[in-house]
């Protein structure tokens, strides 16, 4: 009969302290109890909801396993979160780039760029659900070639933030 502790414990308090609620049948207890246990079920998820109000929430930055095909072929960057890893930002020289946030491949397109403070670049890439910044300074040049290292921070309209080391090599 007793669902939960709030429940028994109002039987218990009823039962033994002869608290009235208005109704003495064992029908009339048991639409009390009924009622109790609606309203404690509102409480228990109301609480829930405010344990959660101040946790934004959060992106996942996923890697790709090959490269989205309207970025294999010409110039362009690949960054991964390691030295020779799978990649988590592709873009291009034309000013697209493409990443997989929260499982899903975003195709974003270069909304500004600037110089950063202490050497290197800073990359503003939008789309519907997210901006992104990629602050990269250049570690090694060749002849065809750049080697990159830097951060990228991941801001969801939503208002998760997500910001990650990155690793790059650029090319033609």
């Amino acid at each position: 009969m007793c669902r939960s502790r709030v429940v028994c414990a109002v039987v218990l308090s009823v039962l033994f302290t002869g608290a009235s609620f208005g109704q003495t049948t064992v029908g009339g207890l048991e639409a009390r109890i009924a009622k109790l246990e609606k309203r404690l079920a509102s409480v228990e998820a109301q609480l829930a909801r405010i344990s959660n109000a101040g946790t934004p929430p959060q992106v996942t930055i996923g890697t790709f396993n090959q490269i989205p095909d309207e970025f294999g072929i010409g110039a362009g960057c690949s960054y991964s979160t390691t030295r020779n890893g799978k990649p988590v930002f592709i873009e291009d020289m034309g000013g697209s780039a493409v990443m997989m946030l929260n499982g899903k491949t975003v195709k974003l397109k270069l909304s500004k760029q600037s110089k950063a403070t202490g050497g290197g670049v800073t990359n503003i890439y939008a789309s519907n659900d997210f901006e992104v910044s990629k602050t990269t300074t250049s570690i090694r040049t060749g002849p065809e070639s750049t080697s990159e290292e830097g951060y990228i921070t991941v801001k969801a309209k939503d208002g998760g933030v997500t910001k990650q080391r990155i690793y790059g090599d650029c090319g033609a």
